[in-house]
């Protein structure tokens, strides 16, 4: 799981694929993990959210890099109107990756 690997990068770029295979593990493994230790004991619930926040929230920004926006467009998600245009943000393709020059030595 390239997220959780990359979890503290914050720079490069996510395919949609790693993006949406993240969200996806999130939601139906991690988050409910996080709820469960949150109900076990408060403390240690916050903890896990905080540790499962940070890859997320790395993966987000990688990959709107990756569509060639900055990683700020994440500061829309916490108003419920900004939420939708980033959505739409994550679903856009990739950008093509420039060609690397080619050294002279």
């Amino acid at each position: 799981m390239t997220a959780l690997v990359r979890g503290l990068n914050f720079t490069g770029r996510a395919t949609r694929s790693q993006f949406w295979w993240f969200v996806l593990i999130y939601l139906t493994v991690l988050f409910p993990v996080g709820f469960l230790a949150k109900d076990y004991n408060p403390i240690m619930g916050d903890i896990v959210y905080a540790l499962i926040a940070v890859p997320m929230l790395s993966v987000g920004v990688r990959r709107l890099h990756d569509i060639g926006r900055s990683g700020l467009w994440w500061l829309l998600l916490p108003t419920v109107l900004g939420a939708l245009p980033l959505i739409v943000l994550w679903t856009l393709p990739g950008q093509k990756r420039q060609a690397e020059p080619e050294s002279v030595f």
